[in-house]
């Protein structure tokens, strides 16, 4: 074990075992609770559902498929068929392919996000421009006053593609008025570029006006791209 005073930060990776090395179930089980009491380290997306994705690396009992014998996950992504290129592939390392198994799927547990990437799932997303963001790159406060409200709003561009807007909001409570306060990091995008992205990921997307009847402010673009099947 390494001492205190050598102790290493790493991202949402935990380790247990037995000091003793024998094998037991309570040892995947604490596994499974660490890993559920990271979930905030997972790049969790805006829909609570959608992420990186996390697991558990364990042993594989020998009692299981054999001695001398692995097990592999492949993603595979298009209509390709890929298996004759892996078993080529394992060929020149002196291995032979047992067999294949396409595990089972269940799409329900996909957020939003990760459904609309699917195949013939749609994708909307805005993006800020380049163009909106030096519309609002302005030195002094923005102020909107109502009857029960009011909106402080300033802008700054610390750097490059970055966009920061500090809001802090006033409302009326009782006899007094009642502050909140919060920040925007914006970066730039533009839909050109995001496009060319998407589209090396199999989604074409396509500009448009809005995602109803509002229009978006200049300088915002919303895009609408389908994943090919």
């Amino acid at each position: 074990m390494l001492p205190p005073t050598r102790e290493l930060d790493a991202c949402g990776i935990g380790f247990v075992a037995d000091a003793h090395g024998r094998a037991s179930r309570s040892i995947v089980d604490a596994a499974i609770n660490g890993l559920a009491c990271v979930k905030h380290r997972g790049a969790l997306a805006a829909d609570a559902r959608s992420a990186d994705g996390t697991g558990l690396l364990t042993p594989i009992p020998t009692a299981l498929f054999g001695e001398g014998t692995g097990v592999a996950v492949l993603f595979a992504r298009g209509d390709e068929d890929p298996r004759g290129a892996v078993e080529e592939a394992a060929r020149t390392e002196d291995l032979t392919i047992v067999d294949w198994r396409e595990p089972p799927l269940d799409p329900s547990a996909l957020g939003e996000l990760a459904r609309c990437l699917r195949g013939g799932g749609v994708l909307a997303l805005d993006l800020m421009t380049e163009r909106f963001a030096r519309r609002h790159d302005r030195c002094t406060p923005h102020v909107r006053i109502d009857e029960d409200w009011v909106v402080v709003t300033r802008d700054s561009r610390p750097a490059p593609l970055l966009l920061i807007r500090d809001i802090t909001v006033f409302r009326r409570s009782g006899s007094g008025w009642q502050r909140t306060d919060e920040q925007h990091r914006n970066v730039t995008f533009e839909a050109e570029r995001a496009r060319d992205l998407l589209r090396a990921h199999g989604v074409e997307a396509e500009e448009r006006a809005s995602f109803g009847e509002e229009r978006p402010l200049d300088g915002l673009v919303v895009l609408i791209g389908r994943r090919s099947v």
